[in-house]
């Protein structure tokens, strides 16, 4: 009985990791897609950096300035999806491609939020065996 529950809590995970790798993958799919098919790219670069820069300012929820990091958040993530849907609108996209840009908008500093912190962990890693 412990191998069968073993088992199923290996299977969750890596149907996590799984699920955890589409989001951060999805928006550079979703970049080199729509690049192939109109010639453009699509992420805009300067908005993903906004989000990212709010979404690293709410990481101490316990700071005096975490509501207002997280209102900058929402708020950089709500003028995203509008330029991203515009965007999406100019080049011709279909209702569910434009949706897929909008997601992939508002994902895409998540994704490199996570890239960043696999780089760090492993670079850590890397320092920590260097010492022992």
């Amino acid at each position: 009985m412990e191998t069968i529950g073993m088992l199923i809590k290996i299977i969750i995970l890596l149907l996590f990791i799984a699920a955890g790798l589409g989001f951060m993958i999805f928006p550079i799919l979703f970049e080199t897609d729509i690049k192939n098919k109109t010639g453009k790219g699509f992420l805009n670069r300067w908005m993903t950096g906004i989000e990212f820069i709010c979404l690293i300012g709410c990481f101490e929820p316990s700071s005096d300035s975490f509501y207002g990091n997280l209102g900058c958040m929402f708020l950089s993530m709500a003028v995203s999806a509008m330029i991203a849907w515009k965007k999406a609108k100019k080049l011709h996209l279909e209702n569910i491609m434009a949706l897929g840009a909008v997601f992939a908008q508002i994902l895409s500093p998540v994704s490199l939020l996570f890239i960043v912190i696999i780089i760090g962990r492993f670079f850590s890693k890397l320092k920590k065996g260097g010492k022992s």
